[in-house]
């Protein structure tokens, strides 16, 4: 997996590692490769909750796995980050929608910073 190689090689990113893994977190992303069988897995941490999202061919991230496995590290980041950040604007203009129908000015206001918050994320992306 060209992302793997990408970091191992990157002497500006630290490495942890536990008795059964060595792996990487960084740009909201954990790669871990395992010791007994040499396999690597994607973890998309950018999540609502506490739990880490597998990053694999045949989930919500399809799209995005060829790109760590073929093209790297950064560039797989960075289109996971787009994705992540799309998201939310989605999910902000929908609960936006909602407020706008009963008129709740305060709500909208906040919502509006919101929305202009992830867009600059969304904008500092490399």
């Amino acid at each position: 997996m060209k992302a793997w190689d990408d970091l191992v090689s990157d002497q500006t990113k630290q490495m942890y590692w536990t008795e059964y893994s060595d792996w990487y977190i960084d740009m909201g992303v954990k790669i871990e490769r395992f010791h007994k069988d040499g396999r690597i897995e994607l973890h998309n941490v950018m999540t609502r909750n506490d739990k880490y999202e597998p990053i694999t061919e045949d989930n919500r991230w399809d799209e995005i796995y060829p790109i760590f496995l073929n093209e790297g590290w950064m560039k797989g980041c960075c289109h996971l980050n787009v994705m992540v950040h799309n998201e939310k604007l989605n999910r902000i203009n929908d609960v936006m929608r909602r407020y706008i129908s009963s008129r709740n000015e305060r709500m909208i206001e906040q919502l509006r910073e919101n929305r202009i918050f992830v867009q600059k994320k969304n904008q500092q992306i490399p």
